[in-house]
This record gives structure tokens, C-alpha cells and sequence, in this order.
């Protein structure tokens, strides 16, 4: 992953990214973005941006989350996008974001049940059962789109089962 640097006529140095991809209708593409502070970063949007093009089940957990709500912003009401949004962001993204989606399995998902079914808030109680199987149902949701889209091999939520009630 090249990273190319470039000075500007103040004297300032800055880097840029240009590259090659393949695009989901199989065309060969080539793009270019200017005006990183630092390789690192330039390197980072490079993978990022690849992650997202990918159509392997060796993407990122955080990319899959942003495609899977690219996709779904045209199919769902804007209130049920919030709470997608809300619940994929507080609970999800923290524990798997920087997981590849192939890495995931049903141990990690357990442990992650676990954590969710034994937190406690500051005034001392528990996430409601209907919650619970209302993040659980998030979670199977974009496993389910990686099975389909990505060729994630099955959806590991159902081998480690489900957490909460829908009627409690």
C-alpha cells in the first residue's frame, strides 16, 4: 500500500493515496485522495476504503456495519434506522468493531451475551429481557447480511443461540 508524498508552496509536506480496485460490477477503477497529515493515515483510509469494496468475509466487523447501513437507509423508515444506528454504535461496535467478520464465532459471541446479560447501570439494574433480545437480534440482522453478501460461510448467532425474551 504506496503512500505518496507531496509539498505544498507554503512548505508544508502532506501525502496522498492512489490506487487501483475493483468495483462490485467488476471494473477495474483507479482513485486518488490528497491532503493527509501523516502516512499512517493515508495507509489507514487506503485499507479502510478497500475493506469496504471487499466482497469477502475477511472484512472488517466496522466496515460490514457501514455498508450494511448504507443498504438498509433505502429500505427502512429514518426512525428505525435511528435505532439501528443507536444500538450498533453503543453495543456492537465496541466489542466487534475491529474484528474481521470471519474471526467472529460463537465463543466470542457468548462472551459478549455474558457481558451484556450481567451489566449493571450506575443505578444498580440490569438491561430489560426484551433489550437484550432486541441487540441480539441486531447483531444476528448483520450476520445474516455477511452470510448473503459476503460469503461468510453461516451466521454464528444462531450455533450460540439467543439471549432475552420478546414477550417479557
Amino acid at each position: 500500500m504506496p503512500a505518496y508524498k507531496y509539498t505544498l508552496k507554503n512548505g508544508k509536506t502532506m501525502w496522498y493515496a492512489a490506487f487501483n480496485y475493483t468495483d462490485w460490477t467488476g471494473q477495474n477503477k483507479h482513485t486518488c485522495k490528497r491532503g493527509f497529515k501523516t502516512q499512517r493515515e493515508t495507509k489507514e483510509y487506503e485499507r479502510s476504503f478497500l475493506d469496504q469494496e471487499k466482497n469477502t468475509s475477511d472484512i472488517l466487523f466496522s466496515s460490514l456495519v457501514e455498508n450494511y447501513l448504507d443498504d438498509m437507509e433505502h429500505r427502512l423508515k429514518p426512525t428505525t434506522m435511528e435505532n439501528k444506528r443507536f444500538i450498533i454504535e453503543g453495543k456492537l461496535l465496541p466489542y466487534f468493531g475491529r474484528l474481521k467478520v470471519c474471526d467472529i464465532d460463537t465463543i466470542k459471541i457468548r462472551k459478549w451475551q455474558n457481558e451484556l446479560i450481567s451489566y449493571r447501570s450506575e443505578d444498580g439494574k440490569p438491561f430489560s429481557q426484551t433489550y437484550l433480545k432486541t441487540v441480539n437480534n441486531q447483531l444476528s440482522a448483520l450476520m445474516n447480511y455477511a452470510v448473503s453478501h459476503y460469503h461468510l460461510a453461516f451466521n454464528p448467532c444462531k450455533a450460540a443461540g439467543s439471549m432475552g425474551k420478546s414477550k417479557a
